[in-house]
């Protein structure tokens, strides 16, 4: 599989969509359906994911805030891709065309609420970060319906898809203003050895690396990304 850049263009967005219709099974879909909640994943197991418990909390060391934050853009990346997601849908009912997006479109709310300053809708550089994280996670869900149920069908298709990210370094600094800044060195890499993914989609032959730039501010007791930026080789 070729390996891609862990940044996506807007591109892809249309390709999920193609690949999206081609693969849903047609159902009927309801006039109206209810709004994404902010405060949970529809398909989250095992421990809720909520704002809460997906702070960044004040008073970590350097290296750890940077773990940190890159296991919080690993649980945002895979948000959603479990074993509840078909039954999610059919009780949705809707296909995976329409309901893939409701669960990227309400992480992005649960993970932008959790990690990011209150303002950040209203931020073009934070409303941009959001998108990113929405396109990686709309795509795993997609690779991950791609890979997680039909073993029988593909035995290429050991293990559902799954994206993760971590750190491999980490420097600081503050801002003219004070936040405090940490540069991040990443490796992301995906488990597309123990699945089918379609080429022109996220996976990778490989670990891709890169350096987050971000700047925090504490807001009662937690740490709020103000701003970010990312150089890749």
């Amino acid at each position: 599989m070729a390996r891609l850049s862990t940044r996506f263009s807007l591109a892809l967005v249309a390709v999920l969509a193609v690949s999206l219709v081609a693969c849903s099974p047609t159902v009927d879909i309801p006039d109206e359906s209810p709004a994404p909640t902010e405060s949970a994943t529809p398909t989250a197991t095992g421990p809720e994911l909520t704002i809460a418990n997906l702070r960044l909390p004040a008073g970590l060391s350097d290296d750890d805030l940077g773990a940190l934050v890159m296991e919080r853009l690993t649980q945002w990346h895979n948000a959603g891709a479990d074993d509840d997601l078909q039954i999610d849908r059919l009780n949705a009912n809707k296909n995976w065309e329409d309901f893939l997006p409701t669960v990227a479109e309400s992480n992005r709310k649960l993970f932008g609420g959790a990690l990011l300053i209150s303002s950040w809708q209203q931020d073009a550089n934070l409303t941009d970060f959001a998108q990113q994280e929405y396109t990686i996670n709309l795509g795993t869900l997609l690779n991950f319906t791609a890979s997680e149920w039909n073993g029988d069908e593909r035995p290429e298709n050991v293990d559902g898809y799954e994206r993760y990210v971590e750190s491999s370094g980490v420097t600081s600094g503050s801002t003219a203003d004070g936040d405090r800044v940490l540069h991040i060195a990443y490796l992301e890499s995906d488990n597309s050895a123990l699945n089918y993914v379609p080429d022109d989609l996220l996976a990778n032959s490989g670990p891709i690396a890169g350096t987050y730039h971000f700047a925090f501010r504490t807001v009662d007791g937690a740490e709020k990304i103000v701003s970010w930026s990312l150089t890749t080789p």
